[in-house]
């Protein structure tokens, strides 16, 4: 399969990217349509990960939790994350899809290739069989971004109550989303209900609409994973993340972005997915301090100079607490002055302040209801 090379554009932009410190190693953090979509990654599902190259595939899919492995060929680190919610669309006719019950986070070095075997998958098709060994999948939108049936929405409730409760394995999981997609619940019937329940959902109730997707291109003997958008596989999809929060400073210091969903999950630069599909794609580390994340025994980090960001395509109803660590000073002793910025929906919010070294600041809290930006008054910058 041929790739396209990057542009003037992407190279430009890489370039201001990882110079604007030379001190600092920058690693993006891709999603997994980001990383097969960029022409210098590749990725593969696959059940003998450690035997792979793109040059020497060996047999895709086996077993019910799959292995990933991702080739990079860019002459710096990335970190690629699988969100709950990702669907793994089946490469052939008539094929099992699968969508990720567990979020994963894989560190694959410069020039060099990572894999994980465990990628937790449910299957979302009932009237299709289980995958076969040696099948390949591609990629398509997070469930998070489908923006269509009752079915659908339901099932972005379900999948955070399964990471949630570690149901990973478990076959009530399995028949639990399978009541969403077919209306079928074929086995473990009374704790799958029981699940349901649990996750605010009605297991009388018989769901129409869910949209099962199919290969646009069943017949390609590739077995590189490829994204296809949702126009590609009959799904309408949300034109932007339904809440965005973003934090830059103006110092050379190490700010965390710390946000504590309603289920109290927090997202930080140690913990930048959750179970509900939120995503920190961008974090700031000092210039010549390694962070904590390894890479063959080299720390390293994802880094971006002075600014932080997450969102959430499908936010979890409830109340947020969004918060800013001044985590290390870069040796900059002094306070230092950040911005951040709320979006959900068409409603924006825009706060600023001072923070010291070693203080932790509460911002804002706010309430996602119905779309809806409610906030909860506070008073001042309160030291927590």
């Amino acid at each position: 399969m041929s790739r396209s090379r990057p542009g003037l554009f992407t190279v430009l932009c890489l370039a201001l990217l990882f110079g604007l410190s030379t001190a600092v190693l920058a690693v993006p953090v891709l999603t997994l349509q980001r990383a097969v979509e960029d022409p210098d990654v590749w990725v593969r599902f696959t059940d003998k990960p450690s035997n792979y190259s793109p040059h020497h595939p060996s047999k895709g899919y086996f077993g019910d939790a799959i292995g990933v492995v991702v080739w990079n060929s860019h002459d710096y680190p990335i970190r690629v994350t699988a969100r709950v919610g990702d669907v793994l669309i089946g490469r052939g006719h008539n094929k099992q899809n699968l969508v990720v019950t567990k979020p994963l986070i894989l560190d694959v070095p410069s020039g060099g290739k990572a894999h994980k075997d465990g990628v937790y998958t449910a299957c979302i098709d009932a009237h299709e069989g289980a995958p076969e060994a040696g099948s390949y999948f591609d990629v398509g939108p997070n469930m998070s971004e489908w923006n269509a049936a009752e079915a659908d929405l339901l099932i972005r409730r379900l999948l955070p109550q399964i990471n949630k409760e570690q149901l990973w394995e478990r076959g009530l999981a399995q028949s639990a989303i399978w009541k969403l997609t077919d209306n079928s619940l074929q086995s473990n019937v009374d704790e799958a209900r029981k699940l349901l329940i649990r996750a605010g959902i009605d297991p009388d109730q018989r769901y129409l609409g869910f949209l099962h997707p199919s290969s646009p291109d069943p017949d390609a003997a590739d077995d590189t994973a490829r994204y296809f958008p949702g126009s590609e596989l009959g799904v309408p999809i949300r034109p932007s993340p339904e809440l965005s929060v973003t934090l830059t400073w103006d110092a050379e210091a190490d700010l965390d972005l710390q946000v504590t969903e309603p289920s109290g999950e927090m997202i930080y630069s140690d913990h930048p997915t959750s179970g509900s599909g939120g995503l920190l794609d961008q974090a700031s580390g000092c210039p010549g301090e390694a962070p904590n994340t390894r890479i063959n025994g080299n720390q390293i980090g994802f880094r971006l100079a002075e600014q932080e960001h997450a969102n959430w395509y499908t936010p979890p109803y409830g109340t947020y607490m969004l918060e800013i660590n001044y985590r290390a000073t870069c040796g900059n002793e002094g306070s230092t002055t950040w911005h951040v910025f709320v979006e959900i929906g068409n409603e924006k919010k825009e706060f600023s302040g001072t923070v010291g070294p070693g203080m932790t600041i509460l911002v804002d809290q706010f309430r996602v209801d119905c779309l809806l930006l409610l906030p909860i008054n506070i008073e001042g910058d309160d030291m927590l």
